[in-house]
C-alpha cells in the first residue's frame, strides 16, 4: 500500500508539472487546481493512519482524473499561447462614473443598517456577553434561522466594489477610496460570522494583489497562509468552533488543531463514505439547487434538497463532501468529471482574458480563485450560485452599460498598446 501512496503522490506531482511547463506560470489554474489536490491528499496520506480512516482507490481514480480533465478543459482555452512568465503590467483604465460611485457608496450607506441588525441578533442569544457566538447562531442555527435579508445582497456589492477601486488607484494613485472599500467590504465578511465568507473575501483580494503583480506569488501564499489562520483561529475562538469554555489555553490550542486538521482533511473520508452509498441520481436537482429555490418561492410545488449534507464520522464528525458531491449525486462519477472539464475552460478562460490586462476579468478571475481554492472542502460554485449572478450583474452593468474604456496595457515596458497588440504578443508564432 505504501508503494501505492507513493505512486498517487508523484502522479498528481507530475501533471501539476506538466501544467506549470505549459505557461511556466503558477497563476495558471491547472497549477493551483493541481498543488491544492495534492496538497491535501499529501496530508491526508501522512495522517490518515493517525486521525482518518483509509480512502478507496476509487476515490483516488476520481481525483487524479478531474485533476486531468480540468487540465484538458484549459488546455483547449489556452493551447494556442505561449508561455508567459508574467501577467502583462498591470495598468488597466476604468472610467469613473455615477454608476461606479454608486457602487462605491450603496454599501457604505447599508452598513450602519446591517449593524444594527447584527447587533440586535448577537444581544439577544443564548449566551450572555458572548455577541459573536449568539450573531453564529441565529444565522446558522436551522430551528432559529435569521438572515440579513436584502441587506446581505451589500454584502455582495461591497466586495465587487473593494475589486472596482482597487484597480481604479492604479489609474488617479488615490489610495483613499480603495482603503474604504476593502474596510467596508472586510467588515460585511466579519460579521456574516462564517469563516468561509471571510476566506472568499481574503482570497480574492490577495488574487488581486498577485494578479497584478503587487506581491510575489509566494508573498501572496506566505500572506494567505497567515492570514487565513489568524482568521480560522479567531473566529474558532468567537463563535467556539474549536474551543471549549472553561478549558485552558493549551487545551483550546490541541482542540483548535483538531478543528484546523478536521476542516482540511475531513471532506475526503466524507466523500469516500457517499459515494459508496446507493444514493439515487439527482439528475440536477443538487446543482441548480438554487433555480429550485426560486421556483419554490414562485409558489410551485417542488422542494429544494436540503443545503447541508447529514453529519458522517470519519471517525470525526463533519457535514462537507468535497466539490464531488452535489455533480456525483447528480450524475454519478462521469457527470463528476464533466463538471471539471467545464470548471477547466471556464478558469482557462478567465485566465487568458486576465493575462490580456482585462479588468473585468481580473475581477472575475480573483473572484473564482475562491471556489477554485474551496474544491478540497466543499462545491462553491453552483451552492453560490446567488453570489456568482450577483457579480455578473453588477459587473455586466458597470462593463458594458456604463461602456468604460478599453484596457491600456504596457508591453515590454511601452505604454499606449491596445490590448489586441497584447494578444498578439502572447499569441503562438
Amino acid at each position: 500500500m505504501e508503494i501505492t501512496k507513493i505512486f498517487i503522490i508523484f502522479l498528481m506531482l507530475g501533471i501539476t508539472s506538466v501544467n506549470y511547463m505549459k505557461h511556466r506560470d503558477v497563476l495558471y489554474p491547472p497549477v493551483l487546481h493541481g498543488i491544492i489536490w495534492s496538497s491535501v491528499v499529501i496530508l491526508y496520506l501522512v495522517s490518515s493512519g493517525l486521525f482518518f480512516i483509509p480512502l478507496s482507490l476509487q476515490l483516488y481514480f476520481l481525483i487524479i482524473s478531474g485533476l486531468v480533465m480540468f487540465s484538458v478543459g484549459s488546455l483547449m482555452v489556452t493551447f494556442k499561447c505561449r508561455p508567459a512568465n508574467n501577467f502583462v503590467a498591470s495598468e488597466v483604465a476604468i472610467k469613473e462614473n455615477m454608476f461606479l460611485k454608486a457602487i462605491f457608496w450603496l454599501p457604505i450607506l447599508g452598513l450602519p443598517f446591517y449593524l444594527y441588525k447584527a447587533y440586535s441578533l448577537g444581544i439577544s442569544g443564548p449566551l450572555d456577553n458572548h455577541f459573536f457566538y449568539n450573531l453564529r447562531f441565529f444565522l446558522s442555527a436551522s430551528r432559529y434561522r435569521e438572515s440579513y435579508g436584502l441587506l446581505a445582497y451589500l454584502g455582495t456589492l461591497s466586495i465587487v466594489s473593494a475589486g472596482l477601486q482597487f484597480l481604479v488607484a492604479f489609474q488617479n494613485q488615490k489610495k483613499s477610496r480603495v482603503l474604504i472599500a476593502i474596510g467596508v467590504a472586510a467588515v460585511y465578511t466579519v460579521f456574516s460570522t462564517g469563516r468561509t465568507s471571510v476566506f472568499m473575501f481574503l482570497i480574492f483580494f490577495v488574487g488581486l494583489l498577485v494578479i497584478t503583480r503587487q506581491l510575489s506569488i509566494v508573498k501572496g501564499f506566505l500572506l494567505f497562509a497567515v492570514t487565513g489562520l489568524v482568521v480560522f483561529v479567531t473566529i474558532g475562538a468567537l463563535t467556539f468552533k474549536g474551543v471549549r469554555m472553561g478549558s485552558g489555553l493549551f487545551e483550546n490550542a490541541l482542540s483548535m488543531l483538531d478543528n484546523m486538521r478536521a476542516y482540511l482533511l475531513s471532506s475526503l473520508p466524507a466523500f469516500d463514505i457517499y459515494m459508496h452509498s446507493n444514493i439515487p441520481i439527482g439528475y440536477g436537482e443538487n446543482m441548480l439547487r438554487f433555480l429550485f429555490v426560486i421556483l419554490n418561492k414562485l409558489g410551485l410545488d417542488v422542494s429544494p434538497v436540503l443545503l447541508a449534507q447529514q453529519f458522517v464520522a470519519v471517525p470525526v464528525l463533519t457535514n462537507v463532501y468535497t466539490i464531488y458531491q452535489p455533480y456525483y449525486a447528480d450524475f454519478s462519477i462521469f457527470g463528476a468529471l464533466l463538471i471539471q472539464f467545464f470548471l477547466g475552460l471556464w478558469h482557462g478562460f478567465l485566465y487568458l482574458k486576465a493575462r490580456l490586462n482585462k479588468p473585468l476579468y481580473i475581477i472575475l478571475y480573483a473572484l473564482f480563485l475562491y471556489p477554485l481554492f474551496m474544491q478540497f472542502f466543499q462545491d462553491q460554485y453552483f451552492n453560490l450560485l446567488s453570489t456568482w449572478m450577483q457579480c455578473f450583474i453588477v459587473l455586466f452593468l458597470y462593463f458594458f452599460i456604463s461602456a468604460p474604456q478599453g484596457p491600456r496595457g504596457v508591453v515590454d515596458g511601452k505604454p499606449g498598446y491596445h490590448h489586441r497588440e497584447l494578444e498578439r504578443r502572447i499569441a503562438a508564432p
